[in-house]
């Protein structure tokens, strides 16, 4: 891949710039509360006045949520430059955009049916390992050589599954730690995918349409599958001013601040802040929704922190890009190359 660049410095001699710094801490804090505010609002939307017991169901927070971030990202920037960032885009752009969208869909919708059948703890400590997917395949692609030291450190990260599951579980994944992983598998499809959308059509077109296109698509196969009684719950305003709230601060707010982050500060610094993801994922996940880690959970943290602090001991490192599940921590060390 030509585009990819590699650094022995990782600008780690530059001045950080201070804005892009606590926006990058506002971008990995935000992803992070994800999962446990997908679970509050699901624990409580009677307490919000929404009726049915499957109002928050992953069809509608991916279709309301998704479709309400493309409006406040299109609200951000202005029609004029999204427009326009469309406009000069070659129909195979268009068509990657499009991929790109329809892509995004699947890592959420796993998450969020995955919040129904396991623990928003579990979820946040699982997710991690699409990272790992995406750091190796990533290598993959590139035709580097994934170091020692690396290695060692995905270890640590793929150990924090063992804490979970051999341990918690009886050594068996349940049907929702499953669909973490799977969904892990699709995120890391997904961002490698995201790169190359990113970079060809910049950042306004490619937020907007990627938010669009993923709530579009599947609206639309949820329409052909279920019928538009699946919908019926989207008559309840509560719900729209709930799941607005949730694109809002955990899919807007969160991109926007990343990808302002992800231009002016070094890939060292990313890494090294993307290890206080996990542990703010399980503070959201104590205060949200009351959810006390378990022993084997302080342990998978415990493993998570230290493989990522391992991987991010690497001088070289590959700049990919960083793409949004419904909890998404940064990968360590790894940026986006815009041309």
């Amino acid at each position: 891949m030509n585009d990819v660049v590699i650094e022995k410095n990782d600008q780690s001699s530059e001045p950080a710039d201070k804005s892009a710094v606590v926006a990058l801490f506002i971008a990995i804090t935000l992803f992070s509360l994800g999962a446990p505010l997908v679970k509050w609002l699901i624990q409580n939307s009677a307490n919000l006045g929404l009726h049915g017991s499957n109002a928050i169901s992953f069809c509608n927070v991916l279709f309301v949520g998704n479709l309400s971030a493309a409006v406040i990202v299109l609200s951000y920037f202005g029609v004029g430059q999204v427009a326009r960032g469309l406009k000069v885009t070659t129909w195979k752009t268009r068509a990657l955009l499009f991929g790109c969208g329809f892509l995004a869909l699947f890592s959420p919708a796993l998450l969020v049916i995955a919040l129904r059948h396991t623990s928003a703890t579990n979820v946040i400590l699982l997710s991690r390992l699409g990272p790992v997917f995406y750091a190796v395949l990533g290598a993959i692609l590139s035709k580097r050589c994934i170091s020692t030291v690396e290695w060692v450190g995905y270890g640590f990260i793929i150990l924090s599954l063992g804490a979970v599951t051999i341990i918690g579980e009886g050594g068996a994944l349940n049907f929702g730690d499953l669909l973490v992983v799977v969904a892990g598998g699709c995120y890391c499809v997904s961002a490698i995918a995201n790169r190359y959308g990113l970079a060809q059509a910049g950042t306004p077109a490619f937020v907007f349409s990627r938010n669009f296109v993923a709530a579009i698509a599947f609206g639309i196969i949820a329409y052909t599958q279920f019928g538009w009684s699946h919908f019926a719950d989207l008559v309840q305003p509560q719900l729209w001013l709930a799941l607005f709230a949730y694109a809002l601060v955990a899919i807007a707010f969160a991109q926007l601040a990343w990808f302002y982050a992800l231009e002016r500060v070094s890939a060292g610094t990313i890494g090294t802040m993307s290890i206080i993801s996990p542990a703010t994922g399980l503070l959201f996940a104590w205060l949200l929704v009351n959810e006390h880690p378990k022993s084997q959970q302080w342990l998978a943290l415990l493993l998570l922190l230290v493989g990522t602090g391992i991987v991010n001991l690497q001088a070289i490192r590959v700049y990919l890009p960083c793409d949004s599940m419904i909890e998404t921590s940064t990968p360590a060390g790894l940026k986006a190359v815009q041309k």
